[in-house]
C-alpha cells in the first residue's frame, strides 16, 4: 500500500511539471518559471529512481545527481514562496550557501578523466 501511494505522489510530481510547463511557455513570468523549476527537480529526481534497477545500486552520477536535485527542491521553494510574500534577503543567501556548501563539494569528487566515476 505504502509503495502504491509513493507512486501516486510521484506521478503527481511529474504531472505538476508538466502543467506546469505547458503553463510557462503559454505565459512566462518568473513566478512561472521558478514553480516549473521546483516541479521540475523534483519530476527529474523522480525520473532518476524510476530509471534505477531495483536491488541494483545506481550509477555514482545518477545518485549524486539524484542528491543535487534533493538539495535544490527546498532552494526552489523558498524561491517560489518569496514570488507571493516576500522573505528576507538574508534568509535567502542563506538557503544558497547552503546549497553551494555541498553540491560544490560533491563536484570537486567528479573525476571526468575516470570516465565519470567519482573519486571515493
Amino acid at each position: 500500500m505504502v509503495r502504491v501511494i509513493q507512486l501516486l505522489a510521484q506521478i503527481l510530481y511529474v504531472g505538476a511539471f508538466g502543467l506546469g510547463l505547458r503553463l510557462a511557455i503559454r505565459h512566462p513570468s518568473l513566478k512561472t518559471a521558478e514553480t516549473v523549476m521546483l516541479f521540475g527537480a523534483a519530476a527529474v529526481s523522480v525520473a532518476l529512481g524510476w530509471l534505477a534497477v531495483e536491488g541494483e545500486r545506481p550509477a555514482p552520477l545518477v545518485m549524486h545527481l539524484s542528491t543535487a536535485l534533493g538539495l535544490l527542491v527546498p532552494y526552489l521553494l523558498l524561491r517560489v514562496v518569496d514570488e507571493f510574500a516576500q522573505s528576507l534577503w538574508l534568509v535567502q543567501r542563506i538557503a544558497e550557501l547552503g546549497l553551494w556548501i555541498p553540491t560544490s563539494t560533491r563536484a570537486r569528487r567528479y573525476d571526468l578523466s575516470q570516465h565519470g566515476r567519482f573519486d571515493t
